[in-house]
């Protein structure tokens, strides 16, 4: 392989393990789902571009999150950081349960 392909495939990579994408369906019992991007979003761009919440598509005003990430891939359990690109809406509900309290 050339260097040129070799950074082609790491950039490819990259794209898909850089941005997640949040559920923020039970936000309120502090629960807030992560989930790697397809290619049928990263294409147009979901989740780093336009709000990374899975039901809305705000593309103004967005707010990056460095949230950690946990998850099993081939058996093993991995844990990283990965961003999360959210609207100023969607943000509030990042902490909504420990404002509650």
């Amino acid at each position: 392989q050339t260097w040129e392909s070799r950074m082609a495939i790491k950039y490819y990579n990259r794209l898909y393990r850089e941005y997640a994408l949040a559920d923020m369906s039970r936000h309120r019992e502090g629960k807030i789902g992560l989930r790697w991007r397809t290619d049928r979003e990263v294409i147009p761009g979901k989740g780093q571009f336009t709000c990374g919440n899975k039901k809305c598509d705000a593309n103004e005003h967005l707010h990056s999150f460095e949230l950690p990430f946990k998850y099993a891939e081939h058996g093993e359990v991995r844990q990283e950081l990965v961003k999360v690109r959210l609207c100023a809406r969607c943000s509030r509900k990042l902490p909504y349960k420990a404002s509650k309290k």
